[in-house]
């Protein structure tokens, strides 16, 4: 029996090899046994549907100093600076026309970086 222990937002936290009971993660927004070994890093809890499930790609849009379709609660980290999406977009200013790295993540798909061509 494995016990997986997610947070609030349904990220997970833990993958643990043994049962665990919910009493010792207070704090935690679920805890699951499940019969397989799962990686934690490719699952999130929806409490929305009330169930696990996997995590998926983004479907982001690359366009001149922005990222589009992003989803709301997305984290973008420009330069060391995390950002969170509110509006499904992320526009970038620049004082110096470059390509710039945006490592973007959200609870629901796989943390990814993408390079955006910005124009000053």
């Amino acid at each position: 029996m494995n016990t997986l222990v997610f947070d609030t937002n349904g990220k997970c936290l833990y993958s643990i090899n043994y049962q665990v009971m919910a009493e010792n993660y207070p704090d935690a927004g679920k805890v699951l046994h499940v019969e397989s070994e799962l990686d934690p890093n490719h699952m999130w809890y929806d409490f929305e549907a009330g169930r696990m499930t996997n995590k998926t790609p983004f479907d982001e849009v690359l366009a001149t100093n922005e990222i589009r379709n992003l989803p709301v609660g997305t984290v973008a980290d420009v330069n060391g600076v995390q950002v969170i999406v509110d509006d499904g977009s992320l526009e970038l200013e620049v004082t110096v026309s470059q390509i710039l790295p945006v490592t973007i993540s959200h609870v629901a798909h796989h943390t990814k970086t993408v390079e955006v061509s910005c124009e000053a």
